[in-house]
């Protein structure tokens, strides 16, 4: 299985080979992605870290569904609530 990138870059790569991603490891190949933007995030702490985090978000809500994604999103806030108030449970 190969590393996900952005549409425009076969245009931009000419020199690689790329194929288009099956659809049963759509899924897979994005949670893998998000991974990989997330830890780039953390280390840098750099907001186009961060946009490419919510790219790929986006990518996954659009597949499982915004309202079905956003509806289980505002049951777990109600019940748990959210990160507004910034708690750390201390080891």
């Amino acid at each position: 299985m190969g590393k996900l990138v952005r549409d425009k870059v076969p245009e931009m790569v000419k020199d690689k080979e790329f194929r288009k991603c099956e659809k049963d490891e759509t899924v897979i190949l994005l949670a893998k992605k998000l991974c990989e933007e997330a830890i780039e995030f953390l280390t840098t702490l750099n907001v186009e870290e961060l946009a490419d985090v919510a790219e790929v978000l986006d990518m996954l809500i659009n597949i499982y569904g915004k309202d079905k994604v956003m509806t289980i999103k505002e049951e777990k806030r109600k019940m748990k609530g959210g990160f507004q108030e910034c708690w750390v449970l201390e080891d």
